[in-house]
């Protein structure tokens, strides 16, 4: 069995199908479903948040979610919000080829440190100004979920998507995607503290002004701190766990 995550479901057996949009966002969701950031039973977006946080139609998120609602990882129930379904599908990253979760939190955290401020010093100079509308886009919606840790949780994807592709290194690109998938069922229990949203969307802002400011040197002191108070509330959801 195969995930989303490689692509295979999405290629016809000539190796000819084209990758859609619909294809493209139904693997976003789905390896957010298979790594745990939405978890089994989490109600996700309306179709018109999740348009506005992928920068896609409706009709596309619609697509998608069909899609999704196929291959069982989503149920569509008329009259109220998908559900995510529990799934047990295999992937095909960098991740597990490392075992991340071999590696504790820590270590994880300085390793996603030092891949995410070079990214953050190179996208600090080559961002463009349609990928600087996208944050300040992301960040005003975020500043509206402070009560759906689901929808804060995919539109934070997306965030810093956008920017490891400002980086222009694609290694990086692929390499922050696949720590920043470390511990995110832990994640996923530590956004449920109080102001836990409301502090990672301020700290979006000051990595947005950064970027905005083209200053490599701010922005690399913005997103450390904001790696630091991820870090500090993933131990605190891990330490939790264990005493579950």
């Amino acid at each position: 069995m195969v995930s989303l995550a490689t692509g295979e479901l999405f290629k016809r057996e000539d190796g000819f199908r084209k990758i859609t949009l619909k294809d493209q966002l139904a693997e976003k969701l789905a390896n957010m479903i298979t790594a745990g950031l939405i978890a089994e039973g989490d109600k996700l977006p309306s179709e018109r948040s999740l348009a506005e946080t992928f920068n896609v139609s409706r009709e596309t998120v619609r697509e998608a979610l069909q899609l999704l609602h196929d291959y069982k990882y989503v149920e569509i129930s008329h009259g109220s919000r998908t559900r995510a379904l529990k799934v047990d599908h295999l992937t095909n990253t960098v991740a597990d080829a490392l075992q991340i979760d071999s590696y504790d939190a820590v270590t994880v955290s300085e390793a996603r440190e030092v891949i995410e401020v070079a990214i953050l010093r190179s996208a600090a100079i080559n961002i463009s100004s349609k990928d600087l509308q996208r944050l300040e886009k992301l960040i005003a919606a975020q500043e509206k979920m402070f009560d759906d840790p689901v929808a804060f949780h995919i539109s934070d994807r997306e965030f810093h998507g956008i920017i490891y592709k400002a980086g222009g290194n694609p290694l990086l690109e692929k390499m922050a995607s696949d720590v920043y998938s470390y511990a995110l069922e832990s994640r996923h229990t530590a956004m449920q503290e109080e102001n836990a949203i409301r502090r990672s969307v301020n700290e979006h802002k000051s990595i947005y002004r950064a970027l905005a400011s083209h200053d490599a040197d701010i922005a690399e002191q913005a997103v450390k701190g904001h790696l630091d108070s991820i870090q500090k509330s993933t131990l605190r959801a891990l330490e939790r766990n264990s005493k579950l």
